[in-house]
């Protein structure tokens, strides 16, 4: 089978954010007492909001691609946290804890301190996404935030200017070396690390990049890296379906599913316990599967990490 090979570099920065998201998102992080909000109080921004299982056509992760620019260098990654908000009952735990903080990840390590430091409420947040990678990146987080509560908190913590707040390096200020530039509008915010490009267009006008996110369909988590997307989406009872993509044809599928039928290189144990149910089809020239019965909906992103996941190479 012909596989996609995902450098050391790119794994390592996406291993050490995916695994700050899950450590956040399991034990380390207080239930918010907010979390389950009154509809009749809650502003659009921060109201979960009903998801669809289309596979396909207009979605939140098409949309917020044309949000953000680029370049993406091949790396997205995207979560809809008032999906996830509603899929774990406001705890952003259990099933669905591994994938808090999907978008948002390299500034997950600073999770507790991003309120008081920079004024940013994380888990407010209707849906963040984020492209290429450390100290590349760029990260904007839609919806739950206060422009007022930023500039303030950041001003105090030693980012200025306006409309753009920047901050030297100041290793007395451990976010400064993840963020440079803090961007606040209305209930939105843009991020941008030390090395992030500025002026292109929408990184959905990058074709590749733009076809995985229409073949993922409407997903409340998901990351790509070098030709490959993952993600997850929740079936009609709310249990997660991994969501697996990448470009071939049909013999690409019938190796993926082959592959998936037998057992993991790595452990020995059997794709198919992981991953009990598993649909495969090919569409305007992307393979797509759809595995289901694989709990937490974090399942399929360790795999990617790991360089577990079949058609993905070392």
């Amino acid at each position: 089978m012909r596989t996609r090979s995902i450098g050391r570099t790119l794994l390592a920065a996406a291993a050490t954010g995916i695994l700050a998201v899950t450590t956040v998102g399991c034990a380390m992080l207080p239930e918010r007492p907010d979390a389950q909000r009154d509809p009749e109080t809650s502003s659009p921004a921060t109201t979960p909001r009903e998801t669809s299982e289309a596979p396909h056509g207009d979605t939140l992760l098409l949309r917020a691609l044309g949000e953000i620019t680029g370049p993406t260098d091949g790396y997205v990654e995207f979560g809809d946290a008032a999906a996830l908000r509603e899929l774990s009952g406001g705890s952003f735990a259990g099933t669905w804890g591994g994938v808090r903080g999907m978008g948002m990840s390299s500034i997950a390590s600073y999770w507790l301190q991003l309120e008081d430091t920079i004024g940013i409420d994380p888990d407010a947040a209707d849906y963040a996404i984020a492209v290429a990678q450390p100290p590349g990146v760029k990260t904007l987080i839609v919806g739950g935030q206060d422009e007022t509560a930023i500039r303030e908190a950041a001003e105090a913590a030693g980012w200025q200017g306006d409309p753009v707040l920047s901050s030297e390096l100041n290793m007395a200020q451990p976010l400064s070396v993840s963020v440079a530039d803090i961007s606040p509008a209305g209930s939105d915010v843009l991020l941008a690390g030390r090395g992030a490009e500025s002026g292109r267009g929408p990184a959905s006008d990058e074709e590749p990049i733009r076809e995985l996110a229409a073949c993922l369909g409407d997903v409340v988590a998901a990351m790509f890296s070098d030709g490959v997307a993952i993600g997850v989406r929740a079936d009609a009872d709310g249990a997660p379906v991994a969501v697996y993509c990448l470009a071939g044809d049909d013999r690409d599928a019938a190796d993926l599913e082959e592959a998936f039928a037998g057992d993991s290189p790595y452990t020995g144990q059997p794709y198919a316990d992981l991953f009990p149910e598993r649909e495969f089809e090919v569409a305007d020239g992307h393979v797509r599967a759809e595995l289901s019965g694989g709990d937490p909906a974090d399942r399929i992103f360790a795999l990617l990490i790991r360089r577990d996941l079949p058609g993905v190479g070392a």
